[in-house]
């Protein structure tokens, strides 16, 4: 039966003679420079984690720091992005109240002017049926004539009846 060495962290130096090999174990080198010192092989595991760990929450810190400064750089661009966006929401919607009620008196005044424009053209036609000359046939234009020449005569005789 083979040696079998309890399972630790403590790292021993395995090429010494008074201990057998143990079976599956890796080849090991005597002719290496590093010898583990057997009494430190666990502290130096912890003092290789701790300063594993501080130099990672150093680095993590670093990093929530720099995330932090543009977290806070990123809020402030938003802030800024909102106001300037709400101010122009204002002024676009003041337009449009004036634009909406612009185009309310324009079309008032379309309005007006559409009925100014009806009543002026009525009126137009009463003038054309009253200003244009009746169209007489040949036989009532002569009978017109002679009526006026008829009336003519008679105004004659009646200036010369005055002046004698």
């Amino acid at each position: 039966m083979a040696y079998e060495a309890p399972a630790s962290l403590l790292q021993v130096d395995q090429t010494s003679s008074d201990m057998p090999a143990i079976e599956g174990a890796p080849e090991t080198f005597p002719d290496a420079d590093y010898v583990a010192a057997p009494q430190r092989g666990l502290l130096e595991l912890l003092e290789v984690a701790a300063s594993s760990y501080a130099s990672a929450a150093a680095e993590l810190a670093d990093e929530e720091k720099a995330d932090e400064g543009q977290f806070q750089q990123f809020v402030a661009e938003t802030r800024k992005d909102t106001e300037i966006k709400s101010r122009e929401l204002a002024h676009k919607q003041d337009r449009r109240e004036r634009k909406q009620l612009f185009l309310k008196q324009g079309e008032a005044e379309l309005a007006t002017s559409r009925d100014k424009l009806g009543k002026i053209a009525e009126y137009l036609e009463k003038l054309k049926s009253q200003c244009k000359a009746p169209v007489l046939t040949p036989e009532e234009r002569r009978q017109k004539r002679e009526e006026e020449m008829t009336a003519l005569q008679e105004a004659l005789a009646a200036l010369e009846e005055v002046s004698e």
